[in-house]
């Protein structure tokens, strides 16, 4: 994906939309910025259990805080390898959805299986289709 000098043009407003749906919901303070916690929380109620440790791994990977634009930034580094509009993008998580959930084990042996390695990005991917 080339870089832009707004790189929320990177994307659908679908897309973005979507995007602002998952910050909500990883922000559990509201406070505007991710916090290790926020994380902790955030996936603990959508029943996965990760650690301050893994929580913490998904934040560095960006410079400074993690607030809405780093968090889009961060997934349009992750996608710059790929050529995949964001209707196929969005249509493969479709694909996993049923009764509007993803089953994680599947979604998760998928990635493994036939997606590129980025264990912090394939960690965050679930809640991007929780409500």
């Amino acid at each position: 994906m080339p870089k832009k000098a707004n790189i929320f043009e990177s994307f659908s407003h679908s897309a973005i939309q979507q995007f602002k749906e998952a910050f909500g919901i990883m922000d559990t303070d509201k406070d505007g910025l991710l916090s290790s916690s926020d994380l902790v929380a955030a996936f603990t109620a959508h029943g996965k259990n990760i650690g301050g440790g893994e929580a913490q791994a998904m934040l560095d990977e960006v410079d400074g805080p993690m607030n809405f634009t780093q968090m889009v930034t961060l997934f349009a580094s992750k996608m710059a390898g790929g050529s995949d509009d964001d209707d196929v993008i969005l249509a493969s998580f479709e694909a996993f959805e049923m009764n509007g959930q993803i089953d994680a084990e599947a979604f998760r042996h998928s990635l493994m299986t036939f997606g590129t390695s980025s264990p912090p990005a394939r960690s965050m991917m679930p809640l991007l289709n929780s409500s």
